[in-house]
């Protein structure tokens, strides 16, 4: 079992929602759902350029560890150090719902 001390850093869980306005028009917001103890750690740099636009587009996979057990998708957001990153897979470690693996890609542009 992985030692407490490996988990230092603090990430916050978020889930996106579309409340409405007062004029019944949808409003797109993440609203917390968690803050949890895990590790993060760069994983992959990828670059790649658009056939489009000739430009280099640029993509950043991170390693989210952690142990917390509550619900977690790929429809959800980790904030961690005023940079967001989408959760694109989860992995259950072992199949025993004791770590998870969250990959996850940096929004780019995106600041709190």
């Amino acid at each position: 079992m992985p030692g407490a001390g490996r988990y230092r850093h603090r990430v916050t869980i978020q889930q996106a929602t579309e409340p409405q306005d007062n004029y019944g028009q949808p409003q797109k917001k993440c609203v917390n759902v968690t803050t949890i103890w895990a590790s993060v750690g760069p994983l992959v740099g990828k670059e790649g350029h658009s056939s489009e636009a000739n430009q280099v587009l640029a993509q950043h996979t991170t390693l989210i560890k952690t142990r917390y057990k509550g619900e977690l998708d790929t429809k959800m957001r980790a904030l961690f150090k005023e940079q967001a990153f989408n959760i694109t897979s989860i992995q259950n470690v072992g199949g025993r719902s004791k770590e998870f693996h969250l990959y996850c890609e940096r929004i780019e542009g995106h600041e709190q």
